[in-house]
């Protein structure tokens, strides 16, 4: 199964509620840059020539899950090639970084669809999927690492550092012959996916929605894990209404577009509040069906960061934040997605390890951990009696 979990791309939305906290002198923010590590050195890295193909073949590319390394081996099967499937630490997909755990299509949410077949040429896989037109297209760039810490490259899939990466020694570095490999993905349709948990907006139509968030209160939009960014929403001048034609015949709705505007509100509030009824800025909105879904996708303006709109900077050209009408428990209802775009790369920020590098980072971990479980103790919240 090629799994479409990451999840999230700085994360897309990622959800901490339960966590205990950070170590002394860390904070969200720190986790997210692109541009600082645990121990505030900027890897610099060598691009390097190496083989993909052979990579995954012979010896298979090593990524860390948050819990353990795990290794992801191909070999020819029938339909192009597959993955190796015995062993306790075998990947049996490649995980990817969109920050989606779940797709949407026809209106209906559904688990992620399966690997009918993939083949490679050069560093470039392509998966084509079970009773789907998608088709994925993955690019690994191979880089050598070696004299570089190892907690600098301790990333997940949405560019957030491992937890564990705070109690790597920042004297741990790559060996000799260590490389890393980093993918970027782009897919031959647009696609709708849920970032982590699916959460509700009290409406059943688009056009409800827009009409409960054209009145006082706006409709806020989930920042980046860790942005000190203010927050945003959305607040429209008035409702959407549907516009309908007559195409040969039928009756079809037809696409709309518009501008809402974006308006700076209260942080860490329960209700969405607007600061001010002063506008920020204004952005492009776009009505219509993505696979059968119909969709209202929100063009955020660059004057704006994208942390501010839930995604971080590497990836935030690829996704777009969006309102779809889908069917949930028999009943319709508006929910929050992302639109990745058809054509636009996405950069899945975990990197991935030859045996050489995830060897070491083995090695590293299994340092790191009485660290992380003592600290872990001494800062776990106590319970009430």
């Amino acid at each position: 199964m090629f799994s479409m979990r990451l999840l999230t791309a700085a994360s897309l939305v990622t959800l901490l509620a339960g966590c205990v906290s950070l170590p002394p002198g860390a904070s969200h923010f720190s986790f997210n840059s692109e541009q600082s590590t645990p121990s505030n050195k900027k890897p610099k890295m060598v691009p390097i020539d190496a083989s993909a193909f052979e990579a995954l073949t012979q010896e298979g590319i090593y990524y860390f899950d948050g819990e353990r390394t795990k290794r992801f081996l191909l070999t020819k099967g029938k339909k192009g090639y597959v993955p190796v499937r015995h062993g306790a630490h075998h990947q049996e997909s490649l995980h990817w970084g969109s920050g989606a755990s779940l797709q949407i299509e026809k209106g209906h949410i559904h688990d992620p669809v399966k690997v009918d077949t993939m083949t490679m040429e050069g560093n470039r896989l392509q998966f084509t999927f079970e009773k789907s037109p998608l088709v994925l297209t993955a690019e690994l760039k191979p880089y050598l690492v070696e004299g570089l810490p190892i907690k600098s490259f301790l990333k997940t899939h949405t560019g957030d550092f491992e937890r564990v990466a705070y109690f790597v020694s920042s004297d741990a570095v790559f060996p000799k012959g260590a490389i890393v490999w980093r993918s970027t993905l782009t897919l031959n349709r647009n696609e709708l996916f849920i970032p982590g948990k699916a959460s509700f907006t009290g409406s059943d139509t688009l056009e409800a929605f827009t009409q409960r968030f054209s009145g006082k209160s706006p409709y806020c939009l989930a920042r980046a894990q860790g942005s000190n960014a203010f927050p945003v929403g959305l607040h429209f001048k008035a409702p959407i209404e549907k516009k309908t034609a007559r195409v040969k015949g039928r009756l079809v709705e037809v696409a709309q577009s518009g501008h809402v505007d974006v308006l700076e509100t209260v942080p860490k509030s329960i209700f969405c509040r607007a600061v001010k009824d002063q506008t920020v800025t204004r952005a492009r909105w776009d009505l219509g069906y993505v696979n059968g879904t119909r969709t209202l996708s929100i063009t955020l303006p660059s004057d704006l960061l994208p942390e501010q709109m839930g995604l971080n900077e590497r990836n935030h050209q690829a996704l777009r934040p969006a309102l779809v009408e889908v069917i949930q428990k028999k009943r319709r209802a508006v929910i929050p997605a992302l639109l990745w775009q058809k054509g636009v790369p996405l950069t899945d920020s975990q990197w991935r390890f030859n045996k050489v590098a995830s060897d070491a980072l083995d090695e590293a971990l299994k340092a790191a951990k009485p660290r992380q479980k003592a600290w872990e103790a001494e800062h776990q919240p106590k319970k009430k009696k």
